[in-house]
């Protein structure tokens, strides 16, 4: 099991995926060229934005607010980018933990439920970055025919002649399609690792189920509880046992590296849905308004995508811990079933992915964080 492909290519188009050591020097010094010109491109972005926002202080706070949505998400993109070149090596290293022969699928119905979590990710890919690469795209492009830059921003020359604007232009769209490719991506890569942990969890379900049949299989031509089957239990069990403390070990090791940056990323988005919603009711149709939809349904999208996959992370551990339940007990022996307590008691608490260790990723917070961007809307347009 892996990250996906198409993640890792995206990363390192964009300079964020550094090649490993056994490459050659030339080649480790070029791409540190690129990720240099790629960081300072998003870097100088978002300072243009920053030092613009500064010179309206004395300007209305509604005009602040309506330029204040694309900064606080230029910054959460530069979280997520030092996150990738901070924790790049820490990230292959907990995916290595379900490469082990323990947590490779074996059996056919394995296999078959591991390409299944393989495919649903690979939509979930293709539907988010269409997404993102519409609503830029337009973006790009509508500001080109109305001879406007995208984004508002302080630059240091005057870009309204003909040089001076397709300088601006080209360094903000170059830095926003980079913002977009490497936020996007991060998202999913976080989405793909939790499909992992529920690819695993569901061949877990499925190794637990089996145990019954294959002892009973086993003691056909013997008798049941004999040294020989007891022998079989203990290392089929001790093989499951390792198995959820690797999918555990996995599950808190991306909690650690992402917790932060998610969170962060969650309040970031509420945020921008708030002053959307809230610009979109006062904007006439137009450009900017189509823009305003197109960016307010990709963040719904974004934050549904992080529920959907943490609410299915503590779909699949229930799954785990009721298929435990219904396992055929009086078939194993009674060393067997008090080990399979401790399991039943390790797994009373879903896994489950924490933002910071405050937020729980689940389809009941998407809820929660939709009713706080409309109780917060509420708010500002009773105050006006």
């Amino acid at each position: 099991m892996a990250i996906s492909v198409f993640i890792l290519n995206v990363f390192r188009c964009c300079g964020v995926w550094r090649p490993d050591q056994s490459q050659s020097k030339l080649k480790r010094h070029s791409y540190l060229i690129h990720t240099s010109l790629v960081v300072g491109a998003v870097c100088t972005f978002l300072l243009s934005q920053m030092i613009y926002l500064l010179q309206m202080i004395d300007v209305e706070i509604e005009a602040i607010a309506n330029n204040t949505f694309m900064l606080v998400t230029t910054i959460c993109v530069a979280c997520k980018m030092g996150s990738l070149l901070k924790h790049q090596r820490a990230i292959q290293g907990f995916v290595d933990i379900l490469n082990n022969d323990i947590c490779r699928p074996k059996s056919i119905d394995e296999i078959e439920k591991q390409n299944v979590f393989e495919k649903n990710m690979r939509r979930w890919i293709l539907f988010y970055e269409s997404l993102v690469g519409v609503t830029i795209t337009a973006v790009t492009l509508s500001s080109i025919m109305l001879r406007k830059l995208p984004f508002n921003g302080w630059v240091p020359f005057e870009h309204r002649t003909f040089i001076g604007f397709w300088c601006a232009y080209v360094h903000q769209s170059f830095a926003d399609a980079s913002c977009a490719a490497i936020g996007s991506s991060f998202d999913l890569l976080f989405c793909n690792l939790l499909n992992l942990a529920c690819a695993q969890l569901n061949i877990l379900r499925i190794r637990l189920q089996s145990i019954p049949s294959i002892i009973s299989e086993a003691s056909k031509d013997r008798q049941l509880h004999s040294e020989s089957t007891k022998d079989l239990e203990a290392r089929i069990l001790g093989k499951c046992v390792r198995h959820h403390l690797h999918i555990i070990k996995f599950v808190k090791s991306v909690n650690e590296t992402f917790g932060t940056v998610i969170f962060i990323q969650c309040a970031v988005s509420t945020y921008v849905l708030c002053i959307s919603t809230y610009m979109i009711t006062t904007l006439p149709l137009g450009s900017e308004f189509s823009f305003l939809i197109a960016y307010m349904i990709t963040m719904l999208s974004q934050i549904y995508l992080y529920c959907w996959h943490g609410n299915e992370l503590m779909l699949q551990s229930v799954n785990v811990h009721n298929a435990l339940y219904a396992m055929d007990w009086p078939i194993l022996t009674i060393g067997t079933q008090k080990k399979l307590i401790m399991i039943v008691s390790r797994s009373f608490k879903p896994l489950s992915f924490q933002c910071g260790g405050i937020i729980v990723l689940s389809l009941d917070t998407y809820t929660k964080l939709l009713k706080l961007s409309y109780s917060i809307y509420n708010f500002l347009k009773t105050s006006e």
